[in-house]
């Protein structure tokens, strides 16, 4: 029984693993807690809309016209259905598949947000309800998501600024009570709630889930991008060269005689080999193109131009690795060489075709004498 408990959770920690390759941290982080934030603020106006109806029933809330709390009921059943839709179908698909889902589920959280606050700050007779307006925006912090959370903020503050305008009641002072210190101090109060969740929501996003993305994605040793999040940028990739936006090239490139350099310095000079020839392929491509560290001395780089484009730039990268030497513990001058197998992405490519070209032409120069770029072979 333990042999099978512990088989059954080593399978859900591999299905875990593989649901979440190619994914952000955020992504992670969001698929982790998506349930609760599409479910919560549908949840909270569904109960808002059964508790306003049975007080309505039982005699109160003298003032809020049936039919108008009627159809507030009938939104709040569509919000929670379409909710609860988003609850059971999930996140699926891969990382770009599951950003393009959730741009829209939240967008359809603002949407819901925006609704119902003005409607309950028009239909149910409470003059303080401008009050609660940083309760309705504190559900889009969990996102993480400062448009969002901006776009609803704004949305927020112009429906309670305009509510005082459209029912001067909203508004309402004891007679004879000067209203502009009770004005300023609802405006005070809620630019100063409004900074403090849009802070929360930038310092979250920036400085929490920023940071575990730089360990998520980066190799640590040379700052290249990592193996793992090598997939997400190829599939998006061959996106945009499907829809006829950008062509691109892959290049596998392999440091000459590594394992000698290794054998004869140490590990430690290997390093400083990684770390030269890291920095000087990142310094020779475009702001647009990603550099990937494949595992061992495989550097993989996704270039966004054609063949021929992309041959010359490995080409003049291959040179500038050879031109200078490696000086290790001051005295030893190590020569660097790479070898380059570059392939052009053709659309209905599969990856898997793309990444054995790459590596059946790297694997060539290798064999033809290295410290040499290929781009077919003959």
């Amino acid at each position: 029984m333990i042999k099978l408990l512990k088989s059954h959770n080593q399978t859900q920690e591999f299905e875990d693993y593989e649901t979440t390759i190619g994914l952000s941290a955020l992504d992670i982080y969001l698929t982790r807690v998506y349930k609760f934030v599409i479910l919560a603020p549908t949840s909270v106006a569904a109960l808002s809309a059964v508790s306003y109806t049975i007080t309505k029933l039982m005699g109160g809330y003298e003032t809020v016209p049936p039919l108008g709390l009627a159809l507030f009921d009938l939104t709040n059943v569509i919000y929670f259905l379409v909710a609860l839709h988003f609850y059971r179908v999930g996140l699926k698909g891969d990382s770009l598949v599951k950003q393009e889902q959730l741009k829209r589920h939240k967008i359809a959280v603002g949407v819901v947000i925006l609704i119902q606050y003005n409607f309950t700050i028009y239909l149910i007779p409470f003059n303080q309800w401008w009050a609660f307006a940083p309760f309705f925006i504190f559900f889009t912090v969990f996102f993480f998501d400062m448009k969002l959370t901006s776009w609803v903020t704004i949305g927020i503050m112009v429906s309670t600024v305009q509510s005082w305008f459209i029912k001067p009641e909203i508004l309402w002072v004891a007679d004879g009570v000067n209203k502009t210190p009770d004005i300023l101090i609802r405006i005070s109060y809620l630019t100063i709630s409004a900074i403090l969740l849009l802070s929360l929501t930038h310092l979250g996003g920036k400085y929490l889930i920023e940071e575990l993305e730089k360990y998520a994605k980066y190799d640590t040793l040379t700052h290249l991008l990592n193996r793992k999040s090598m997939d997400s940028y190829l599939r998006d990739a061959c996106r945009h060269a499907d829809k006829g936006r950008q062509p691109f090239c892959l290049i596998m490139a392999d440091i000459d005689d590594f394992k000698k350099v290794n054998d004869t310095y140490g590990h430690d000079c290997g390093d400083e080999v990684l770390k030269y020839v890291a920095h000087t392929i990142l310094t020779g491509v475009k702001k647009t193109d990603y550099v990937f560290r494949w595992g061992g001395e495989e550097i993989c780089i996704i270039l966004k131009c054609p063949l021929e484009q992309a041959t010359l730039a490995a080409d003049r990268i291959r040179c500038d690795i050879a031109k200078d030497f490696i000086t290790y513990k001051n005295d030893v001058q190590v020569s660097v060489t790479v070898t380059m197998g570059v392939c052009e992405y053709k659309p209905g490519m599969s990856l898997s075709n793309l990444m054995n070209d790459a590596d059946e032409k790297l694997y060539y120069g290798k064999q033809h004498g290295k410290n040499q770029v290929v781009n077919s072979i003959q």
